[in-house]
């Protein structure tokens, strides 16, 4: 895989997780943690959607909301397995363990 198309992945991968485990943080926040352009932040953000994991920034709730995740179909879990799933996949991005 060439270097370019890692970067990009990798890149993409760390959005989705900053979404989901970090929602109450701005839209620049986000991009000045990531190192990226506005313009590439968008531009990451329409290819993640065209993968299936759209989100949005809603400015009354001041946090990113996930309004479609083709990633993890948890429709048919109960409410504890989300919440373990989710405490879980938190526990991982905070021990620096991004590969899921």
């Amino acid at each position: 895989m060439k270097d370019n198309n890692r970067k990009r992945i990798n890149r993409l991968i760390k959005i989705m997780i900053e979404v989901k485990t970090s929602p109450r943080q701005t839209v620049p926040f986000l991009i000045s943690k990531l190192g990226i352009s506005r313009t590439q932040y968008y531009k990451d953000k329409d290819d993640l959607k065209s993968i299936g994991f759209e989100y949005e920034y809603s400015r009354p709730q001041k946090r990113f909301i996930i309004t479609a995740d083709k990633d993890l179909p948890v429709n048919s879990l109960t409410l504890t397995e989300r919440l373990s799933l989710i405490m879980a996949f938190r526990q991982l991005s905070a021990s620096g363990d991004h590969i899921l």
